[in-house]
């Protein structure tokens, strides 16, 4: 099921302006009031090492330039977790 199914299953209209981040379904961990998606930082990082087969170093420089870098209406908020990593 796709970030945008979820949306719509619970209610969200999705013909507003979400910016997702392609391939990181897996990171989006939920969506705020305004309609702006929310990942997990450690998500992004660990989809980039799967994605890319990289280490997590190399993963970490992918995401703080490539996704963090990013700036516009609407981005996506990215969380970074204070509980302990699973």
């Amino acid at each position: 099921m796709t970030i945008y199914d979820k949306l719509m299953e619970r209610g969200f209209d999705t013909d507003e302006d979400i910016i997702q981040f392609d391939g990181y379904d897996n990171a989006c961990i939920g969506i705020t009031d305004d309609n702006r998606l929310v990942y997990d930082y450690s998500k992004l990082v660990l989809e980039t090492m799967k994605m890319d087969s990289c280490s997590r170093m190399d993963a970490i420089e992918w995401v703080d330039f490539n996704i963090l870098g990013m700036a516009g209406r609407n981005m996506p908020v990215i969380m970074y977790s204070l509980l302990e990593e699973e």
